[in-house]
């Protein structure tokens, strides 16, 4: 579904992502026309929501010593989203 990116520019871009069971993809839109990047949920670090957000919708993936840092339109769909891919996370260990 769709969510929005922190930028490396500062910006917020709203984006589509997807999981297949093992990776995180996401795209520019729901077309799914070309994959803009793919995180393996194997070598992720933490997948949290982020407590500094006030609204809680944020939630951070920890990539190679980096953040990403996602928000969803609402906190239930943030916990799911953080629920989710440390699921698929923890299936990828087993």
């Amino acid at each position: 579904g769709y969510l929005r990116k922190h930028g490396r520019n500062g910006k917020w871009q709203k984006r589509y992502f997807e999981t297949d069971g093992t990776s995180l993809m996401y795209y520019k839109n729901k077309q799914r026309t070309t994959i803009l990047a793919t995180l393996d949920l194997l070598h992720v670090g933490k997948i949290q929501l982020d407590a500094t957000d006030p609204t809680g919708c944020t939630f951070m993936i920890e990539v190679k010593g980096r953040n990403y840092y996602l928000c969803a339109d609402t906190v239930e769909r943030a916990r799911d989203w953080v629920i989710s891919l440390n699921r698929v996370k923890e299936a990828r260990f087993e």
